[in-house]
Parts: structure tokens; C-alpha cells; sequence
């Protein structure tokens, strides 16, 4: 792994600040589009989650924990709202993935 720049005021990487302004740019539409700016094994260790069942929570975001979509908004500084849009536009796109009209 690549060098970490740490936020002194949160302790995380610097990397979760970006996830708000491509938020609100429209780049991230669903949850899996953060992977994009935080990189899914650290987003996930971030969490105290292992790889393996971080892999589960994608293909199957409603297998979340509310606390921990919460966790996420906090980390990426976006609201609870927002973040489980994100989930939810995730669990109805891996849906109509495994179910194609």
C-alpha cells in the first residue's frame, strides 16, 4: 500500500474528503463509487471489516449494519440521508443486475 496522507482533526485518510465534493458533483451515485477516491480495503479496515466480508457488503449493500452506513456518512462527511441513498441506489442496482427485465 501506497503511502497514507492522515488528516490530523479526524485521523483518517485524507483521500475521504474528496468523497463529499464528487458527491456533490455527481460522480458518486451509488456506494461502490467512493472505491473510486478511498480505496475499498482501507475504506474497509477503516470499518473493522475484513476484505472478505467487505465483498459480501457490496454484492449485498442491504446486509449493512445502519451503524456502520452511519460510520461511512461520518468518515466521508456526508449526511446519514445521503449515504443510505447511496446504499439504496446500490442494493436496486445489483438487484436489477442479478434480475434483468
Amino acid at each position: 500500500m501506497g503511502k497514507r496522507n492522515i488528516d490530523p482533526m479526524t485521523g483518517l485518510d485524507t483521500r475521504y474528503h474528496l468523497v463529499k465534493v464528487m458527491l456533490e458533483r455527481g460522480h458518486i451515485e451509488k456506494l461502490s463509487d467512493i472505491f473510486r477516491y478511498v480505496p475499498k480495503t482501507l475504506f474497509f479496515q477503516d470499518l473493522g471489516y475484513r476484505i472478505d466480508r467487505a465483498d459480501q457488503l457490496i454484492e449485498m449493500p442491504d446486509g449493512f449494519i445502519v451503524r456502520k452506513l452511519f460510520e461511512i456518512a461520518q468518515n466521508c462527511e456526508i449526511t446519514e440521508e445521503e449515504v443510505l441513498s447511496l446504499m439504496l441506489k446500490e442494493y436496486r442496482f445489483r438487484k436489477a443486475k442479478k434480475n434483468p427485465s
